[in-house]
């Protein structure tokens, strides 16, 4: 299904809005920018509790429907995967 110029401006607009980019140069993908705001250990589990909060940003040409959730998939573990190896979190704790 391809979008109606309408709907291209808006999402361009928006884009924009949250500072997100469209090139249609470049292949689409997400982005996720992570945000921490929970980081408790327990002592009498012994485990650590990280909890962030997710931004999402579109970069490049946008995503056919039939892409979206592979799209969305990729990028979150991309990012899960930067988390892992910047802040050292050990292997064996679960994301």
């Amino acid at each position: 299904m391809d979008l109606q110029p309408v709907h291209v401006e808006c999402q361009v607009v928006f884009q924009v809005e949250i500072r997100g980019s469209v090139n249609a140069s470049e292949p689409g993908w997400f982005d996720f920018t992570l945000t921490p705001y929970v980081d408790r250990h327990s002592e009498k589990m012994g485990v650590r509790e990280r909890h962030y909060k997710a931004y999402i940003h579109q970069v490049g040409q946008f995503l056919s429907r039939q892409n979206l959730g592979a799209a969305l998939t990729y990028g979150i573990h991309r990012t899960l995967q930067k988390l892992i190896i910047l802040n050292c979190i050990p292997e064996n704790d679960r994301v």
